[in-house]
């Protein structure tokens, strides 16, 4: 998920450049999530976060994005980091276990409900 902005264009090029296939989800309703690390003599001083919650964005591209790609990958691996991305994280397991892939939760918060007897 990223916002329509600069720095979902920098994030999109760099990761092109590095030879990584991206399937964005892009979204004018939030700024992409972006980390400002402040550095002297190669140790952090200060990291500024700029973010907003992403829970109450449509995530069906992504759902969909997901369901594309499913055919192509051995394992699908599942982690927002607390931001709301995973929004629809039901939806996103059941459609890879239909097909038999394996999947992996990097769970944040406290509710794992939303997991259970499902990976």
């Amino acid at each position: 998920m990223i916002g329509d902005d600069d720095n979902a264009q920098i994030l999109q090029t760099s990761l092109n450049a590095s030879g990584v296939s991206t399937y964005f989800q892009r979204s004018a309703q939030v700024p992409t999530i972006t980390k400002l690390r402040v550095m002297s003599r190669n140790q952090q001083l200060l990291r500024l976060d700029f973010e907003q919650r992403l829970d109450s964005v449509d995530t069906t591209e992504l759902v969909t994005q997901v369901e594309k790609a499913l055919p192509d990958c051995d394992v699908v691996i599942l982690s927002d980091y607390g931001k709301g991305t995973l929004n629809q994280v039901e939806n996103l397991i059941a459609n890879a276990r239909s097909q038999g892939k394996r999947v992996l939760i990097d769970p944040k918060g406290q509710d794992f409900s939303k997991y259970r007897g499902r990976v």
